[in-house]
């Protein structure tokens, strides 16, 4: 039985994708939903520390490093209100949702997130497969098909109508529910 679904975020639209699947997932089986994102600092979105010269100046140093902690602060920030708006989202459902960001590399992180929480499934987006960065490191949910303590949805983007379209949710009543 499915009691506790994880659903892993960033700000993709295969994110949401997946976060809008496990919602409907929760609230038809009546679990509880946790939202996950990784601050992963190797993520192409993530502020990139700056590199610093041992000719430069200490000031020009410390301030480079003080620049990079506040976009590092605002990076932090935004994602934890993205996680607290799909917690809103879920609650106003009815559906019990937490939140929580964590540090590490995404795949072994989640999986490990979801090993400590008992969770009976995760819910993860997949993004475009034509990116190259994300195909010489190998994707999250590839990991996580591989790895996971447990059953793992992917969601993959409509190829058909571009990868930032919506998915038609109608798809997904397998589970007898729409």
């Amino acid at each position: 039985m499915v009691m506790k679904i994880m659903v892993a975020t960033d700000e993709s639209a295969a994110s949401e994708w997946a976060f809008d699947l496990a919602l409907n997932i929760a609230k038809a089986l009546n679990a509880e939903l946790t939202l996950i994102h990784i601050l992963d600092v190797y993520s192409p979105a993530a502020p990139q520390q700056p590199h610093t010269w041992a000719d430069s100046s200490m000031e020009s140093n410390e301030a480079a490093h003080k620049v990079y902690r506040n976009q590092w602060t605002e990076f932090v920030n935004r994602h934890d209100a993205l996680l607290k708006k799909y917690q809103d989202r879920a609650e106003a459902t009815g559906v019990t949702a937490r939140y929580e960001q964590r540090y590490g590399h995404p795949g072994p992180a989640l999986s490990t997130i979801a090993k400590q929480n008992s969770t009976d499934l995760i819910v993860v987006g997949n993004h475009d497969s034509s990116n190259t960065e994300s195909s010489a490191l190998g994707s999250v949910s590839n990991y996580l098909v591989h790895h996971s303590p447990c059953s793992v949805t992917v969601v993959r983007p409509d190829t058909k109508q571009g990868s930032e379209s919506r998915l038609d949710r109608s798809e997904f009543a397998p589970l007898g529910v729409v």
